[in-house]
Formats: C-alpha cells, structure tokens, sequence
C-alpha cells in the first residue's frame, strides 16, 4: 500500500552517510573514465584530476552549508526556490540534476558491460537492462538496504583501489625522481588539454550532490550532512589523483584511452588476473547505479509531493517506505538513455549538465546569504562558511563549461 503522507526512514549515521557520500563518488565514475581522461590528458591526468577536484570542492562546500540549513529531500529544488522564490526555475534546476542522475546512472550501466564480459560475453543490451532492473529492486526495497549495500560496495571498492595502488607503487614512488615533468608548463595547448579532460574527470567527482537528496534519511542532518560531504570528497580526491598517477606510469596512453575495462588493463600489465579487479569494478559500478537511482528518485518524489510534478510520484510503500512509483519511471529512463547513447558521449552530458546545476546551487546560496546578511553572522542552527565560496563555485564551474563548449565550435 502506498500513501503521500508516509514519512522516509532518518535511518543514516554520520559514518554510513560519509561511506555512502565516498561509494557514490568512487562509483561515478572512476573505475570507468580513468583511461578516457589519462588518453586526453596524457601525463598530466593526476594534475587533471586535482584540478577538477579544487572546482567541485568550492561547490561541495555550499552543498555542505545549503543541507545544514534546508535538510530536505529534493534539496536543489529546494535550495533554488529560496532564492529566487520561483516554482518554476527550481523545477528546472531540479530536473536537470534528476536527468543528471539518470544519465549518469546510464553512463555506468554501459562501462558495466566492459567488466562484465571479462567473465562472460552476452548482449549489451540485455546485460544492461537485467542490471539496472536488479538495482533497481535494491534501490525499491529501502534506504536501509541500499545504504548497507552502498557501504558493503564502498568499502570494496577502496579495497580494489588500494590493490592497484599497492601493485603500482614502484611506478608511483618513481615519480618523485622526474616530479616535475607531471607539473603543466603555461601553454596554451596544454591547458587545453588539461581543461578538455578536466571536464570529462568531473564527471567522476559527481556524488556529493546526491547525499543531499537523502537529507530526510539522515540521522541529525545539520551536524552529519555537511561533515560527510567534506570527508567524501577529501578521500576520494586523494584516491583518483594516485590512481590516475598509476595508469600513466604504467600503461602506454593508446592503450588506456581505448580499454573497456581499464583497471582490467592496467592489472594485467603487472601480471595479475583480470578477473578479481574486474568484479571489483563490477561492485564499484553498481554502487553509483543505486546511489544515482535512489537520488533520482528521491528527487522527483520531493518535486511531486510539493506539487511541482506529476502527483502520482509522491507517493510511498508503507512497507519499504520508499517512493515505488518514482523509482520505477527512473529506471525505465535510465535504461532508455542506457541503450541508445555510447559511454563518453553520456559522460560528457552529465558533467554539462552538472555543472550548469553547481553554478546554479551556488549563486543560490550566494543569494541567500546576501538576504539573510548571514555571512557577518554565524547562525547556531547551521554551519556557514565565507561568502568568497558560493561567489568562486559558481564561477570555475561556468568558466569549465563555457571552456568546453568554445573548444567544441
């Protein structure tokens, strides 16, 4: 049975929180992307991701003070309807990170396949479909479920991680030696390069923003929320920058720009079997699918119950207190985009998207700090950082966007 005034589950302590906020990210995208950007790159995809990292960091702060202050589902509709007081742009913006959710999930999907056929080689299109449907059911059966399943799946992930980093770790203690030679000189073409794959890196950063739309489902949000999001993307900076630093020491560029399955690659360069790292990423890959699925479905959800959207999405099952309807139309249009765009074309309309959504969100809190004049007074209720913050998020995130899309004319 379903109700619109059922109530989520705050089931999620500040541990489970910053593991889910760190399977999210890892899940988003590095097991998959990590090659793509190492070929766009070359030796400077360390410095690329760090570089992304510094502009999702600005942001991941106003996501962090923006949950302290609104602790709700469907935060970016939310966070935008309280500064421009408009239904209509919020609805926007909120549907824009639903479809980033949705796309990126898609995005996933595909590099699943990659993975997937190291074990067994079947149709792409029925191994995507069977994948998001039985992550779908996870994402159905409740928070609780999917949180353990999203933690269990993190901490394997930073496990096939670790192992990468331990195998290569000759090769990433070497670079000390010729460091410099990893550092971009000021020209113009390199910049490109590294601006060209930053954009595309971004895409693995994307995660934070969703812990925000399980706000209801946190247990003390204000404290909690804004705490896990720093840590995740702290940890996960370190983790991509040494990894991205592994693949170009020791795979030729060719070569990791066209792997399916580039940790798959990379491990069999040092002798090992695939097959162990391959499950991993199969883990790794399915934790972002649950994650973006309950975050687009929480989303949209937010935006029925407040009227913003189609009532028969705000309505929850009284047995796994999960939004059934809404979960099951995200899944039918993430297997939809799944099966008819290739994985960096999707990569790269997610991180578009995303970063139109981040410029948004911090110009929002920008606002509404100049209303409530709250940056020259600390609120006890909520943290509040500087107001240089939101000014300097929204500005590096249009300025990669509008980089990328000058560089496509």
């Amino acid at each position: 049975m379903s109700s619109s005034k059922a109530k989520l589950d705050r089931s999620l302590s500040l541990p489970v929180l910053t593991l889910y906020g760190i399977g999210t990210i890892l899940g988003a995208g590095i097991y998959v992307l990590v090659g793509k950007v190492a070929g766009i790159s070359g030796v400077y995809a360390p410095f690329t991701f760090c570089f992304a990292a510094i502009i999702a960091l600005f942001t991941a702060i106003s996501y962090a003070e923006l949950s302290s202050k609104f602790p709700e589902t469907s935060g970016e509709f939310i966070y935008i309807y309280k500064a421009f007081k408009s239904v209509k742009i919020a609805r926007v913006i909120a549907g824009l990170v639903m479809l980033t959710g949705i796309v990126s999930a898609a995005t996933m999907a595909n590099g699943f396949v990659g993975y997937f056929n190291v074990f067994f080689t079947i149709n792409q299109s029925i191994a995507i479909i069977c994948f998001i449907c039985a992550l779908g059911f996870i994402a159905i059966v409740g928070i609780k479920e999917s949180a353990l399943l999203v933690v269990v799946f993190a901490l394997v992930e930073i496990c096939g991680l670790g192992f990468i980093i331990y195998i290569s770790k000759y090769n990433i203690v070497g670079v000390s030696d010729n460091f410099f030679k990893f550092i971009p000189k000021l020209d113009f073409a390199i910049w490109n390069t590294i601006f060209l794959g930053a954009f595309l890196a971004f895409f693995a950063f994307i995660g934070f923003e969703d812990m925000v739309n399980v706000a209801e489902e946190v247990k003390d949000p204000k404290n909690n929320m804004p705490t896990a999001i720093i840590i995740a993307l702290i940890v996960t900076s370190f983790l991509y920058s040494l990894i991205a630093l592994a693949m170009i020491t020791s795979l030729p560029i060719e070569i990791a720009r066209e792997a399916a399955a580039p940790m798959a690659e990379l491990v069999s360069f040092y002798g090992y079997s695939p097959k162990i790292i391959s499950a991993i990423s199969i883990f790794s890959i399915s934790n972002g699918v649950v994650v973006q699925i309950v975050m687009a479905s929480r989303i949209l959800f937010g935006m029925a119950r407040r009227g913003a959207t189609f009532l028969i999405f705000s309505t929850l099952n009284h047995n796994t207190q999960t939004p059934v309807n809404a979960t099951c139309f995200v899944i039918l249009v993430i297997i939809i985009f799944a099966l008819l765009l290739p994985l960096e074309m999707l990569a790269k309309i997610t991180s578009a998207i995303i970063l139109i959504v981040f410029a948004m969100v911090n110009f929002s809190l920008f606002i509404i700090k100049k209303k409530s004049e709250s940056y020259l007074v600390k609120k006890k209720d909520s943290v509040e950082y500087n107001i240089l913050v939101p000014i300097l998020g929204g500005t590096l995130a249009l300025l990669l966007l509008v980089f990328q899309l000058y560089s496509l004319v």
